[in-house]
């Protein structure tokens, strides 16, 4: 033991160094370590980012292919019940936005002789968001990598709020659209634009225009949640550029 402790005091420079050595390589491996996993997860966190910019970059072309689809026939029944323009409230996540019919659907000249009627009676398709990567970051509980946290919570609350929202919209159009087709099952197929025109019937055209309300109700929430996309769109672009 004095053998240990002459040798300890006499070469205590160089096994001190040897220590410090040491330690600053074991610092340094975990310096290191934890630097690699930072870029592994920044890295992770901007192929998230992309991949959800993409899917709404898809999800807002889709809208706007169903909603074009819609114009036609709102405009019609806009043309047989002019009341119907007044279905113009949506509520967005923050505010109401007031929309006029005349300003965002209206078209400037509809052929009525060679419209489907039979489309009056049938809805469009629905709209089925691409959650790819948005699931993928929950189910592989990497939410977190998001550190823009109020960007974070405007992605949860698009697919999680607002797209539900619409879908739950679109489950009662087809409860209805299931009520028109038997209640008017001869009308859709027989009758046209000129015919319900003179017929003096109000009631398929009150029908039928409480039935595209709910529609008009439809594409305006789906022209809100591209609102969100868009502003979404926005800090992705911003927090890529970093």
């Amino acid at each position: 033991m004095k053998k240990i402790l002459i040798n300890l005091r006499d070469n205590w420079i160089k096994y001190g160094f040897e220590t410090l050595v040491v330690t600053v390589g074991i610092l340094g491996a975990f310096a290191l370590d934890n630097w690699n996993e930072g870029r592994i997860e920044s890295a992770l966190e901007e192929d998230y980012l992309i991949g959800i910019r993409q899917d709404l970059i898809a999800d807002m072309d889709q809208v706007k292919t169903i909603i074009e689809f819609y114009i036609p026939p709102l405009n019609i029944i806009h043309m047989l019940e002019p009341g119907f323009e007044k279905a113009s409230s949506v509520l967005d996540i923050e505010t109401t936005i007031k929309h006029d019919f005349d300003s965002l659907y209206s078209l400037s000249t509809i052929d009525t002789i060679s419209f489907d009627f039979f489309r009056l009676f049938h809805r469009g398709r629905s709209f089925r968001p691409k959650k790819a990567a948005y699931n993928s970051l929950i189910t592989d509980g990497k939410s977190h990598l998001l550190k823009n946290k109020v960007l974070s919570q405007k992605i949860q609350n698009l697919y999680d709020e607002s797209d539900p929202r619409i879908s739950s919209l679109y489950e009662t159009i087809k409860e209805r659209e299931t009520i028109l087709s038997s209640t008017y099952s001869y009308e859709k197929f027989h009758w046209n634009y000129s015919t319900i025109m003179n017929s003096g019937n109000k009631k398929i055209t009150a029908d039928l225009a409480s039935f595209w309300e709910k529609t008009l109700y439809y594409c305006q929430f789906m022209e809100a949640s591209v609102i969100e996309m868009k502003t979404i769109i926005k800090e992705i672009d911003i927090e890529l550029e970093k």
